[in-house]
């Protein structure tokens, strides 16, 4: 859709809406470090991997607990099929611990990577000399900036635009409309599987999976955060599925010959 001076005014949507342009680049960096002197979160990402680790370890190899050596005196375990119980406990409880302290960190790095995607110019791009919006999402950024069509500057918004993901499938663009007069905000929502036809919708999940994958690749963080909890994920499993694991484990046996 063009944005003509008859019908929008682009040179006043530049000076008057005040858009958040953060150098994600640079934000990857400060997160980079807050991550890493997160005492807090270390300590609860090695309790949560040794207790999975442990569990595994005895789940895949059919091992079991006889006794266990305190320094002060000597455990022998009468029913060692307790001690399963007792570390699945242990691994909920690590999970959970690990969850509170990686969650704010978990949102900044997905407040980081939904900048990339709605800077990418294949989402949404500005063209200066046509004066217009381009990308997939080139008709809801026209009807989100056209609120502020023909009205003076002191009566426009500041608009923060931010993506979110709900469910497998579902998309959406968070609007706030902070008024600069009345000193409030108004948030709407835009759900992108009616707004937009189906086939820009599946382009438009098409370049989140290339951009999530590229970050994944490309940026240790997500797995920093993300590699404690399924490797927790897969003690679970192991353990509620332990009767099934020589199935597993006999693709690994040496067969004789």
């Amino acid at each position: 859709m063009s944005l003509t001076p008859e019908n929008y005014k682009l040179t006043n949507y530049l000076l008057t809406i005040r858009t958040y342009i953060v150098n994600s680049n640079e934000q990857l960096k400060a997160f980079h470090k807050t991550l890493d002197d997160d005492k807090g979160l270390k300590s609860k990402r090695q309790m949560v991997v040794y207790v999975a680790l442990v569990t595994l370890a005895l789940t895949l190899s059919a091992a079991t607990v006889k006794e266990a050596n305190t320094f002060l005196f000597k455990l022998d375990f009468l029913k060692p099929e307790g001690l399963m119980a007792l570390l699945f406990i242990a691994n909920i409880f690590c999970f959970i611990r690990y969850q509170n302290y990686s969650a704010p960190h978990e949102q900044t790095l997905n407040n980081i990577w939904q900048m990339r995607l709605l800077s990418d110019p294949r989402v949404k791009n500005v063209n200066h000399e046509e004066r217009c919006f381009e990308g997939i999402l080139e008709d809801i950024y026209t009807k989100i900036y056209d609120d502020n069509n023909d009205k003076p500057v002191e009566e426009t918004y500041t608009i923060e635009i931010k993506y979110k993901s709900k469910f497998i499938f579902l998309r959406y663009l968070i609007v706030s409309y902070d008024h600069r007069e009345y000193d409030n905000t108004t948030i709407k929502s835009h759900n992108l599987l009616t707004e937009i036809n189906l086939f820009p919708y599946l382009k438009l999940l098409w370049v989140e999976i290339d951009l999530r994958g590229r970050f994944i690749i490309n940026n240790r963080e997500t797995l920093d955060l993300l590699a404690p909890k399924l490797i927790s994920i897969v003690a679970f499993l192991s353990i509620l599925m332990r009767d099934k694991l020589h199935i597993f484990t006999d693709l690994f046996s040496i067969v004789p010959q």
